[in-house]
């Protein structure tokens, strides 16, 4: 196949270097090739089923929990940002394999679960990084969308001792950075599923705790200021 030439892939590889030296005078690899009579649309249709093509082959699709252990996933990813490199311009995303095999609520416990462990933090991160990317910019989800994606409107008194609660937390934090016109609070969601009483119980219960007593009393200081408002 023309795209997975190993001359062409450098060749790639030069033209991105060469754009960055030559401001004024830059070009693609679409552009040679359509003077070489090639039909960009069906080629650019090709290089885009690329990467998902290699997901496939390597079966990382049928993986389940074990994705994130997988010699393979690396070296998916490895190509991927390879790929990154000769096409540029195609906009590819890791997410937008993944999310085609996986639904977001088992890759996010697949990251949380392998975020504990020094083999694939590494990974875990990343992967948190791009999921959310695709979140944010690509699907535009709100947290409060992620929160109810992953359950966490339905979790009830165990709200506060979900593992998935800090990595959904995290992406808050990173969307208001991102979208400081639609900011929203971790106490604001958590009112819209659960009432002042049902949240309080909570908060007792986690401030006992010592894996969740510094969520519980940073909690306890916003629904103060709630109601206080």
């Amino acid at each position: 196949m023309l795209f997975t030439n190993p001359l062409v892939v450098t060749w790639g590889k030069y033209l991105s270097a060469f754009n960055r030296y030559t401001h004024g005078e830059e070009t693609t690899i679409w552009m040679v090739l359509e003077a070489t009579g090639y039909k960009i649309e069906e080629l650019q249709r090709m290089v885009d089923r690329l990467p998902e093509q290699l997901f496939s082959m390597l079966r990382l699709g049928n993986k389940g929990d074990s994705l994130l252990t997988s010699p393979q996933l690396a070296n998916w990813i490895q190509y991927l940002d390879n790929f990154y490199v000769t096409f540029p311009d195609m906009g590819k995303t890791m997410m937008k394999t993944v999310r085609e095999y996986y639904h977001d609520i088992s890759l996010v416990d697949m990251i949380v679960s392998a975020m504990k462990a020094p083999s694939t933090e590494k990974i875990a991160k990343r992967m948190e990084l791009e999921l959310f990317r695709n979140w944010h910019a690509v699907s535009h989800k709100t947290p409060d969308n992620i929160f109810q994606i992953l359950e966490l409107d339905e979790a009830g008194s165990m709200l506060l001792d979900s593992p998935l609660l800090d990595m959904w937390i995290r992406y808050l934090t990173a969307f208001n950075k991102q979208t400081p016109s639609e900011k929203t609070s971790i106490i604001g969601t958590f009112l819209k599923y659960y009432d002042e009483t049902e949240l309080s119980q909570m908060i007792i219960t986690a401030k006992g705790n010592t894996k969740t007593e510094e969520l519980a009393s940073n909690l306890e200081d916003a629904l103060s200021l709630y109601k206080n408002s």
